[in-house]
């Protein structure tokens, strides 16, 4: 149910530049589809569905789609993790070999005079290095140094995910650290090794924990790492440009018919099978009022619906920059310029900097699929959208949606 946008400060007319904001990239057929939601001091003010989910068969985007997250599990990997650290069962700062020993001995790859070397640990890995993607655990890249060789060579020969999150870990631990622990940021496999972090201290599996401590208590039903036969017909299918490789701004903007084509279909989709490996970093599915539970739950200060997932200050220090002045920017990704990272998502510390409309201290992630949310405590307000397009870079509609929600406001 929506009420009034006028009831919490939004004009109802400018709130309709989303639609017409998806539109434009529906229309000229860039995009397949999409769902937004909008909420404000606890109210849902906009929430639709655009295009299709599957368009070869013409099925419509509609509320409960079952969208492909990704990365946008990330947050919620943190904050089961969060639980634990509520419970006291570790702090930030404890080594992460205590826990998970094979990583104890994990080198870090050095830049020298002569080339790289692989040298011990100056500082032990910590937990909040996991936390916050300063590990030197990596995605398999083409980066000529020992670390990215070192995973290439240890994923060619297997599918992760025909690996349990055990083994998983275990052949990370047993690879080069990109960096030394907590003196750079390289996105990787830092959350599914939470994840594991979690398996260890709960002697539960991962996705059972997330489940008893997240998932059930927010009523996240349609939220897994896979979809069951009975939910399959409402899976989305993946889609991508017909054109390879990046575009100019200024083309990627013009509303001309481009043309799209199936990156993963939703029949024969590897989601439709439950697969041993439960990743935390980007195997989740879920629908937009799932994700609404979510998100609302961290801008309520950890609680929603009469459920406390999190203390208040905990997801406060989520949502507190944990990188040092000198790393920053951390990337040079267009979307998270002005941003410093917190635990398990970006923090804005900078609007100008960001170059678009937001607030400090607003915080969130996005998924490969171009699924974007984010919360701002200071607005009291969060915002999703979940389209299925890949890849995501380059690819600006989700900053359109936010310029079409900020303009909207009046108080």
């Amino acid at each position: 149910m929506t009420v009034d946008p006028a009831s919490v400060g939004f004009s109802a007319s400018r709130l309709r530049r989303i639609d017409d904001a998806v539109a434009r990239w529906v229309d000229s057929e860039r995009l397949a589809g999409a769902i937004t939601l909008v909420a404000r001091h606890g109210h849902v003010v906009h929430r639709q569905a655009y295009g299709m989910a599957e368009i070869e068969t013409g099925r419509p985007m509609q509320r409960d789609t079952i969208v492909r997250i990704y990365s946008m599990s990330k947050p919620i990997t943190a904050v089961t993790a969060l639980t634990l650290y509520d419970e006291g069962l570790y702090q930030l700062d404890d080594p992460l070999a205590e826990c998970i020993p094979s990583f104890a001995d994990a080198p870090a790859a050095i830049k020298s005079d002569t080339g790289w070397d692989l040298v011990p640990q100056a500082k032990p890995l910590t937990i909040r290095h996991l936390f916050t993607h300063t590990s030197g655990i990596m995605y398999p890249s083409e980066d000529d140094t020992p670390a990215a060789a070192a995973y290439r060579q240890a994923f060619a020969q297997y599918r992760d995910s025909d690996l349990t999150l055990e083994a998983f870990t275990q052949i990370l631990g047993s690879l080069p650290l990109a960096f030394q622990p907590g003196t750079d940021w390289r996105y990787g496999w830092s959350i599914d090794v939470l994840g594991r972090l979690v398996e260890v201290l709960t002697g539960q599996p991962f996705d059972v924990a997330m489940k008893e401590r997240v998932l059930e208590p927010l009523g996240m039903v349609d939220t897994d790492f896979w979809v069951p036969p009975e939910k399959a017909g409402r899976l989305a299918a993946v889609y991508g440009p017909v054109e390879e490789g990046p575009q100019p701004e200024r083309q990627r903007r013009e509303a001309r018919p481009q043309g799209l084509r199936v990156i993963e279909p939703s029949a024969g989709s590897p989601y439709l099978c439950e697969r041993a490996l439960k990743s935390g970093g980007g195997g989740l599915v879920s629908t937009i009022d799932d994700y609404y539970r979510f998100a609302q739950m961290l801008l309520n200060k950890g609680t929603y619906m009469g459920q406390r997932i999190l203390g208040r200050k905990t997801v406060e220090l989520m949502a507190s920059n944990h990188l040092p002045a000198a790393m920053l920017p951390f990337n040079d990704w267009p979307t998270c310029a002005g941003h410093g990272f917190g635990l398990g998502v970006r923090v804005l510390l900078d609007v100008a900097q960001s170059g678009r409309l937001g607030s400090e201290g607003a915080y969130g992630w996005d998924g490969a699929a171009s699924t974007y949310f984010w919360v701002d405590p200071k607005e009291d307000l969060t915002a999703i959208i979940l389209p299925q397009h890949m890849p995501c870079t380059g690819f600006p509609v989700a900053q359109d949606v936010a310029v079409a929600v900020y303009q909207a406001l009046e108080d």
